[in-house]
C-alpha cells in the first residue's frame, strides 16, 4: 500500500514486509531521477528507465536490496513511480570528473567546495573502478621520490595530474603523450605509474580492444589520464586508421551509432606506449594531414638499454631492471590515493577564486613558453608548447598539495622532455624555440669574440652549429647541412614564406650564405644556413676589449 502527501515522498509497503520510500529528484542538468530508500540506504534510477528498460530496472532494484517477485508489488511500485511528478533539484553528479563546482571520483566519492551542498554520484560503475590502496604519503615515497631528477618519468607523472586541469587551459582538444622505443626499456612502467595516480593499474586499457571499446573508456576516464598500453598490438596500423584514432582521441567524441548516441565531448589526456612512433604510420599521408593528426600528441623517444626511461640509476638500486621492479611493485600496492588529495586542493583553490585559478594556469603556461625562448606572440606558440606548459603547472600545484616532492624541478623536467619531443618533430615547433634549443646544445661552438680556430673535418662535423658575431654586434647561428636537416627540415619553407626575412640571411637565389668558422684561407667562403638570433633567444655579448 502506498501512502503519501502532496509534494512529499511516497511510502510503499511490499508484501514481503519491506518498506520503500519513493521520491523524485532532478540533477543539475535537469535530468529526472526516482530515488528509492529502504533500510536507510538510498539510490537513484533515471525516470526514463521505467519507459523501456523495466527488466533492467527490476534487476537493479534487486541488486540494491529491493527484491520484487509478486506482480502486485511490481505494479504498485510502477503506480507510485507514475504518481511521482515533483522533482526536487539536487547536486546529483551524472559522470566522473568535473560537474561545476563538484568533482566526482570514479569510485563515486564527490569532492565539493566548502559550504556547498553534498553531491551524490548517480553514474554507473562507480563502485568497481579506480579502487584505492595505501596512502598518498606512501605512494609519494615509493614512486615520485625515487624518480627525482628523472625527466621522462617525472613528466609522465605530471601528465596524470594535468588531466583534470586541461579544461581550464583554454583548449578544445585533448592532449596525448606517446612513449616509444625498444622493448624492455620501461615504457609500460611509465603508463603503470600514470594509472596508479588515480586508480588501479590493473584496470589499465590496452590496444587489445576495438575502437568502440576505447570509446567506452572516454566517459570512465573523464578528466583523468587515459593510459592505453601495447600500441604495437594495434591490428590496423594503416595511415587512415592511425589518423582516425588520433583525431578521435584528441576530440574525445565517440562515433555516433545506434548503441552510442551521445555526441558529448570528453576531456582527458591519453597516454600510449609503442615500439615505433605513430608518426611512422602516417608517412604515406600528405604532410598537412599527417601534422594535423599529430598536433596534440607529445611524442617522446625512450632510450635503449641500459638506462631506458631513466636518466641515471637512483641511489640504492643496481640497475634499470631493479628500479622498474620496484616501481611496478609499488604501483600495485600504492594506487588511487594521491589523486583525491590533489583534486581536493584544486577544489579549494577554485572555491577561493576561480578566476585567479584559471589565470594561474594561463600564467604558468606562459612562464614555461618564455623559458623556451618564445617571445609571447601567438605565432611563436604552439599547441605542444602549451601542453608541456600545462604539465609544468600541474607539477607545481601537485607539489603544493604535497603529493609530489618539493625537490622535483618541474620546469627542468618539462624542458628536457620538450627537447626530446623537438628532436622527433622539429618542423612542428615554433622557430624561436628551435633556435634557442640549437644555440644551447653542448656541441654548438660559440665563436663570438674569438678568431676562427683550427678544426679538423671530424670536429667541424661534430659541432655542426656555430655562434658568430655579425654586423652591429648581432648574433648569427650558422648551421651545416646535417644540422639544418635535423632541426630545420622546413628551412626552405621558412625562407620563402616572407615571415622571417629579419631572421634569415641568405644570398640571392640561394638558401645559404658564406661565412668562416675555421682557420684557413680555403674555409673563408664555406656555405651555411644562417639565422639572426633575437636577444631574447641568445643575449648579445660585449665586444672584445682591444686593450
Amino acid at each position: 500500500m502506498a501512502k503519501s502527501t502532496p509534494n512529499a515522498p511516497i511510502e510503499l509497503d511490499l508484501s514481503t514486509g519491506q518498506s520503500v520510500t519513493v521520491e523524485g529528484v532532478a540533477a543539475l542538468s535537469g535530468t529526472q531521477y526516482v530515488r528509492f530508500t529502504s533500510n536507510e540506504k538510498a539510490f537513484e534510477i533515471p525516470r526514463l528507465s521505467f519507459v523501456g528498460e523495466k527488466l533492467n530496472v527490476r534487476k537493479l532494484l534487486a541488486e540494491k536490496g529491493i527484491v520484487i517477485i509478486a506482480s502486485d508489488d511490481w505494479n504498485a511500485l510502477l503506480d507510485v513511480v507514475n504518481k511521482t511528478t515533483q522533482f526536487r533539484q539536487e547536486p546529483l553528479i551524472e559522470k566522473p570528473g568535473w560537474t561545476e563546482p563538484y568533482y566526482a571520483l570514479p569510485t563515486g566519492i564527490v569532492l565539493r567546495p566548502k559550504g556547498a551542498p553534498k553531491g551524490t554520484a548517480v553514474f554507473t560503475g562507480r563502485d568497481r573502478k579506480a579502487a584505492r590502496s595505501g596512502s598518498p604519503l606512501k605512494w609519494r615515497k615509493a614512486i615520485p621520490e625515487v624518480l627525482t631528477g628523472q625527466s621522462l618519468p617525472m613528466v609522465a607523472i605530471m601528465a596524470g595530474f594535468a588531466a583534470p586541469l586541461q579544461r581550464f587551459a583554454e583548449t578544445n582538444l585533448n592532449g596525448g603523450i606517446e612513449c616509444y622505443g625498444p622493448g624492455n626499456t620501461g615504457k609500460t612502467t611509465l603508463l603503470t605509474l600514470m594509472a596508479s595516480i588515480s586508480g588501479d593499474p590493473a584496470d589499465m586499457p590496452t590496444f587489445h580492444a576495438t575502437d568502440f571499446g576505447h570509446e567506452q573508456a572516454f566517459a570512465e576516464f573523464e578528466d583523468r589520464i587515459l593510459p592505453i598500453d601495447e600500441g604495437s598490438m594495434r591490428a590496423d596500423r594503416s595511415p587512415q586508421s592511425t589518423k582516425t584514432f588520433n583525431f578521435r582521441m584528441a576530440h574525445g567524441t565517440p562515433k555516433v551509432s545506434a548503441i552510442q548516441p551521445s555526441r558529448r565531448q570528453h576531456s582527458f589526456i591519453y597516454a600510449l606506449s609503442s615500439n615505433s612512433p605513430f608518426a611512422d604510420d602516417l608517412a604515406q599521408l600528405d604532410h598537412d594531414t599527417a601534422e594535423a593528426a599529430m598536433q596534440r600528441l607529445i611524442s617522446l623517444e625512450v632510450n635503449g638499454p641500459p638506462l631506458g626511461v631513466l636518466d641515471f640509476i637512483p641511489d640504492g638500486f643496481a640497475s634499470t631492471a631493479d628500479v622498474m621492479q620496484h616501481l611496478n611493485r609499488s604501483a600495485r600496492q600504492q594506487f588511487g590515493t594521491a589523486f583525491p588529495k590533489f583534486i581536493a586542493h584544486i577544489v579549494d583553490l577554485r572555491a577561493a577564486d576561480d578566476y585567479a585559478f584559471r589565470q594561474r594556469i594561463r600564467d604558468g603556461i606562459a612562464t614555461f613558453e618564455q623559458r623556451l625562448g618564445m617571445a609571447g606572440s601567438t605565432a611563436e606558440k604552439s599547441r605542444i608548447s602549451s601542453a608541456f606548459g600545462l604539465l609544468y603547472v600541474a607539477g607545481i600545484i601537485a607539489q603544493e598539495a604535497n603529493v609530489l616532492p618539493e625537490e622535483w624541478d618541474c620546469m627542468s623536467a618539462c624542458v628536457a622532455a620538450f627537447q626530446n619531443y623537438l628532436l622527433q618533430r622539429p618542423a612542428l615547433m615554433p622557430l624561436q624555440a628551435r633556435l634557442k634549443l640549437v644555440a644551447g646544445l653542448h656541441q654548438t661552438l660559440d665563436l663570438r669574440n674569438r678568431t676562427a680556430p683550427n678544426l679538423t673535418k671530424k670536429r667541424f662535423e661534430a659541432h655542426g652549429a656555430f655562434l658568430k658575431s655579425g654586423v652591429k654586434g648581432r648574433t648569427e647561428l650558422l648551421l651545416t647541412d646535417a644540422i639544418q636537416k635535423r632541426y630545420f627540415p622546413d628551412f626552405r619553407k621558412l625562407a620563402k614564406s616572407g615571415r622571417y626575412t629579419d631572421l634569415i640571411i641568405r644570398d640571392k637565389d640561394r638558401l645559404t650564405t658564406q661565412r668562416q668558422v675555421r682557420k684557413g684561407a680555403r674555409y673563408k667562403k664555406e656555405r651555411f644556413y644562417c639565422f639572426v638570433l633575437p636577444p631574447e633567444v641568445v643575449p648579445p655579448v660585449e665586444p672584445a676589449s682591444s686593450a
